[in-house]
């Protein structure tokens, strides 16, 4: 785990990175999951009981004349929270679509930024790799129940 500051660096705990200039035209199949040392580190971190499962399925693709890249799939994880009422173990299963949009080119210089809800706008690519991991580890982060309760 990193710190930036007081911003923390995502990912590091579950890494696999893979770069857009060695995805082919037709895109790339990837299915990647956390090894149990990965997932212990992740759970500590995210101050998670335990992470019994992280996965992530889809296809990395080019779109837009190779100036952007697309990461699509699904997350599966099977988590350990504890309730925050009784303190209880409780046990989740997340399958959670993944859809995300990286400019691989220069960021243009604008006077304006539109901004159109609708439709996806793609981060940038920070670096030469788009890392796998660290996608799966923000997307668990989102999905995650913020007040779990045991039944």
């Amino acid at each position: 785990m990193g710190t930036i500051g007081e911003q923390v660096v995502v990912g590091r705990e579950f890494s696999r990175e893979i770069e857009p200039a060695r995805v082919p035209p037709g895109g790339r199949r990837f299915a990647i999951a956390a090894e149990p040392a990965e997932r212990a580190a992740l759970a500590r971190r995210l101050d998670l009981e335990a992470i019994g499962r992280l996965a992530v399925e889809g296809l990395v693709g080019r779109g837009r004349g190779g100036e952007t890249v697309t990461v699509e799939g699904r997350l599966l994880a099977e988590v350990t929270q504890l309730c925050v009422l009784t303190l209880e173990p409780v046990e989740s299963r997340l399958e959670v679509p993944i859809r995300r949009i990286f400019a691989t080119g220069p960021a243009p210089a604008l006077d304006e930024i539109v901004v159109d809800p609708l439709q996806d706008e793609p981060e940038p690519l920070e670096g030469s790799a788009i890392d796998l991991g660290a996608i799966a580890a923000e997307e668990l982060v989102l999905a995650l129940d913020p007040y779990p309760r045991a039944a």
